[in-house]
């Protein structure tokens, strides 16, 4: 499902949310002197930095909360449509 998000620096469509001050855990599922086989990922507490492209890191302006990244990916619709 896309969000509706259009990178304005790339054109790309995949948004990223980077959190700060998290606590992530991943269970080991084998373990040997090169490398481990992760399993399943958990984290815990944090909280959003920022909401960037993922393709070439554009930030979203004034964005930290997911109400915020509502109304902006909505204002950015608003003005796409306008310009058909």
């Amino acid at each position: 499902m896309n969000c509706g998000f259009e990178c304005p620096r790339c054109g790309h469509s995949t948004l990223e949310e980077i959190l700060e001050s998290v606590t992530l855990s991943s269970e080991v599922i084998e373990a040997d002197e090169e490398e481990c086989e992760y399993g399943r990922v958990s984290w815990d507490g944090g909280r959003i930095d920022r909401y960037q492209c993922k393709n070439c890191g554009w930030v979203v302006p004034d964005c930290k909360d997911v109400k915020t990244l509502y109304e902006w990916l909505d204002d950015e619709k608003e003005l796409n449509n306008g310009q058909g």
